[in-house]
């Protein structure tokens, strides 16, 4: 999944932290972030996708992992959480 990202022909690399490797997705206005081998979900990856929906905005978040259950509910506690702090004032 990461290497169809990766060649999307408008795909850009970008650092959000050190357990992550992310790539944004200019064309489709995604993120698409997936967890290094130091990471607590490895191996996860989780794609966010920002659109407009009436006059607001909004993120859908898609995920996947082949990491234990609980961690990757811990990853997608947090993503959530991310989202809340970043679009709630809007």
């Amino acid at each position: 999944m990461w290497d169809h990202y990766r060649k999307q022909p408008t795909a850009a690399a970008m650092s959000i932290s050190g357990d992550f490797q992310c790539l944004s997705i200019e064309r489709t206005y995604q993120v698409v972030c997936r967890t290094r081998t130091t990471h607590y979900a490895h191996p996860s990856i989780v794609i966010r996708t920002v659109f407009q929906s009436g006059n607001g905005i909004q993120v859908r978040t898609e995920a996947d992992t082949a990491a234990d259950c609980g961690s990757f509910v811990r990853l997608m506690d947090e993503y959530n959480q991310l989202t809340k702090d970043t679009l709630g004032g809007l």
